[in-house]
């Protein structure tokens, strides 16, 4: 997906002319706001390849932005400045601070009084405070504005933007476009800003949740859909809306989840393009606090279009077409522990018990049995559990596992589901649940770190595995152990759901 058509950037950042020199990350870039990504370019490009196309600086492959900002610094390569110039000269725009000298020795000092008479042209009167622009042929140079200033005297909206009814939501995405296609993806990233406020071990005590957020995507007439990067189905978004050159979609994240949400050039069909629960408003500009899990979720299955409502309430939807209609969901969804003797079962061949019963979900780590504790490979949950029948009937049934560390299947009655993993290790089971007694089987596998601290205790003869590996060897070898097997709480949620 991610390899597919062009990269879409409204920044074009040059490299400069310091030796060695590097291409940053996303984040290494402070100067310019969410939304807005960039691109660096080489002198070799910018010199041979670069040129103006509708005002845009742009390469050969079709590669555009909104304009080019050099580095701020007051010596710069000749040759480049000749470029730039000539580039202005057919309306490039730049942000760039007046140079007073050419790099290197070459034809100097002919070469620095070159430099001072294109500047002299190119910046005019700019004196970086009282005047920050000056039009050149058929371009423009500025210095004295950022970037983010620029962009929006431009009149260029975020490429992404979004809105959250909690506190330090943080997502990040990536745009790419083909000749038919604008392909976004888009992550959750809560709590990673924070990073560097914890240390390296703590990092992974962050908090993870689920995201409710409207997403704004700087692109109108096309059809937007959500492609699963985990499953690859793809989903038909029928709750958007456009408005002032932006199409906005309602998103739920899962933590640490993604989406691709890709807009098709296609003929566009009504759609839902406002939502009101209990006569306030929910689409767009909701004003609910956020919620673990979506309100509603709507979905189009074999022409049918699917309501799962989380939240009791009334529903009243707005077409596209101007089409009204309600859904109302008067109880609340229930959910059931499922909890008491668990039977894990492990591979004596690595080490393991092939049989032990608990009443408590904790890590391998934790128990006494070293069998246990320095554990790696696959264990098996079992258990049987029994539902009310009333809690089926009509309503969607999920099993959400918790912890899990680090990888899960679950066997529900003898039906086998796809193996998750990642966060949240959460299974529908709609289809298999029955009244009263179920058997489940939930497959756990985790990582070979406790293996190897294990065997690093024992004589070379007695190990079960054979490697080179030395890295848990030592006194400090068990603070190394990782949290292991199947954590919970486990249990089931039921939920209400309506076709219309």
């Amino acid at each position: 997906m991610l390899s597919q058509g062009l990269f879409t950037a409204d920044v074009l950042y040059y490299y400069g002319d310091d030796v060695p020199n590097f291409f940053f990350l996303k984040e290494d870039v402070k100067d310019l706001g969410f939304g807005h990504d960039w691109d660096k370019c080489s002198k070799d490009a910018l010199v041979k390849t670069l040129e103006v196309k509708d005002g845009k600086p742009t390469f050969p492959d079709g590669m555009n932005y909104r304009f080019l900002v050099l580095p701020n610094e007051t010596a710069i390569d000749l040759e480049v400045l000749r470029k730039v110039e000539l580039l202005v000269k057919q309306g490039l725009t730049i942000i760039a601070p007046r140079p007073l000298k050419a790099t290197g020795l070459t034809n100097y000092p002919q070469s620095d009084n070159e430099t001072k008479l294109i500047a002299s042209r190119m910046w005019g009167a700019i004196d970086k405070t009282t005047i920050t622009e000056n039009n050149y042929g058929k371009g423009k140079v500025i210095w004295g504005k950022d970037v983010n200033t620029v962009l929006e005297e431009m009149k260029v909206k975020p490429d992404v933007a979004f809105t959250s009814t909690q506190p330090l939501t943080a997502l990040d995405y990536i745009h790419r476009h083909t000749d038919d296609m604008d392909i976004y993806f888009v992550v959750n990233r809560f709590g990673r800003k924070e990073i560097n406020d914890f240390a390296y071990h703590d990092i992974e005590t962050l908090p993870d949740r689920y995201e409710q957020v409207e997403c704004a995507f700087r692109i109108t007439g096309m059809v937007p859909e959500i492609w699963d990067p985990l499953t690859g189905k793809t989903i038909l978004v029928l709750v958007y809306k456009e408005v002032d050159g932006q199409t906005i979609i309602p998103l739920s994240f899962a933590p640490d989840g993604s989406q691709f949400i890709v807009y098709k050039k296609a003929a566009i069909t009504p759609h839902i393009i406002q939502i009101e629960k209990d006569a306030k408003k929910f689409f767009p500009g909701n004003e609910y606090d956020g919620q673990e899990k979506p309100f509603l979720s709507i979905k189009n299955k074999a022409g049918k279009i699917a309501t799962t409502i989380f939240e009791p309430g009334t529903y009243t939807m707005t077409w596209s077409n101007g089409k009204v209609t309600k859904q109302t969901l008067k109880t609340s969804n229930s959910s059931q522990k499922i909890s008491g003797s668990w039977q894990i079962n492990f591979d004596p061949k690595w080490g393991g018990p092939s049989s032990v019963e608990t009443d408590i979900l904790k890590s391998w780590t934790l128990f006494d049995d070293d069998g246990i504790k320095y554990y790696s490979g696959t264990a098996h949950y079992k258990k049987t559990f029994s539902v009310n029948p009333k809690n089926i009937t009509g309503n969607k049934v999920w099993l959400d596992l918790g912890n899990v560390s680090e990888m899960a299947s679950v066997t529900i009655n003898g039906h086998k589901l796809a193996v998750k993993w990642s966060a949240p290790f959460a299974f529908d089971i709609t289809d298999y649940v029955k009244p009263f007694a179920n058997q489940l089987d939930v497959e756990v596998v985790n990582l070979w770190p406790n293996r190897l601290i294990g065997d690093g205790k024992m004589p070379k003869e007695k190990r079960l595995i054979q490697t080179n590996i030395m890295k848990f060897d030592g006194k400090d070898s068990e603070t190394f152990l990782r949290q292991s097997g199947l954590l919970g709480p486990v249990q089931l949620s039921f939920i209400s759901h309506k076709n219309f």
